[in-house]
């Protein structure tokens, strides 16, 4: 693969996009989802730039498989929902460990 700035400024819609750090951050995480997303690393990479919070409030969608026609199977169907707080960046800490430590404090939100 070529570099970064030979590929972009060649083989895309914005040219210019590695020049800035927002482009540049944008690529990068386009980048790393590709990369992790079929070795089960996607939802740690999501937490470490904070983006779970856009990406895991969407509806979770996919084809209707009720239905034998090509065009009726193949249309966007809402399957469910799932929420993600804020608290959930952070996981409880165990009871057990605030017994024992009595200078910590539970996460926020638990």
């Amino acid at each position: 693969m070529k570099g970064v700035e030979e590929s972009w400024t060649n083989y895309s819609s914005d040219p210019m996009k590695f020049k800035d750090q927002k482009g540049l951050r944008e690529i990068i995480h386009n980048e790393r989802l590709i990369e992790l997303t079929l070795e089960s690393q996607r939802f740690w990479d999501l937490r470490r730039w904070k983006e779970a919070l856009r990406v895991f409030n969407q509806p979770i969608t996919g084809w209707n498989l009720l239905y034998n026609s090509a065009d009726d199977y193949y249309k966007e169907t809402f399957v469910f929902s799932r929420a993600f707080n804020v608290r959930d960046y952070f996981w409880p800490i165990q009871d057990a460990e605030l017994w024992r430590n009595k200078n910590l404090k539970q996460n926020y939100g638990w």
